[in-house]
């Protein structure tokens, strides 16, 4: 999932599509004319891993593994619509090597010796 997640990242920002917002969000709100804001990173987990205890700054305290568990979900679902332009536009990957490549990340994204997480 690592190298998937780095790829992926690597080849978006190489087609001028980052897929990466969040460094940039508090510069696009004050640009805006805000002047009182809060930025702050919370912890999104993907998958059943976490215990349900605090978990950094997670967006719902307690519920980690209810979170993962949804989180994991539209993860495996959108991982075709987020992956194959890149892979087969930019990458110029066929329409089935990129299916192969997403089944591996599906079954490793279910794997619970794999901590997988992003910040919001």
């Amino acid at each position: 999932m690592l190298r998937a997640s780095l790829k992926f990242i690597e080849d978006s920002c190489k087609a001028g599509m980052g897929p990466c917002p969040g460094p940039k969000l508090k510069g696009w709100v004050k640009d805006a004319g805000f002047t009182e804001m809060v930025h702050e990173k919370m912890i999104m987990p993907i998958g059943t891993w976490p215990a349900d205890k605090l978990l950094g700054r997670l967006l719902l305290p307690n519920h980690n593994k209810h979170v993962g568990a949804w989180n994991h979900l539209q993860y495996t679902e959108g991982l075709e619509a987020f992956m194959m332009a890149i892979f087969t536009h930019v990458l110029g990957w066929m329409y089935e090597e990129v299916q192969v490549f997403m089944a591996m990340i599906k079954t490793e994204s279910k794997d619970p010796k794999i901590h997988s997480m992003y910040h919001l």
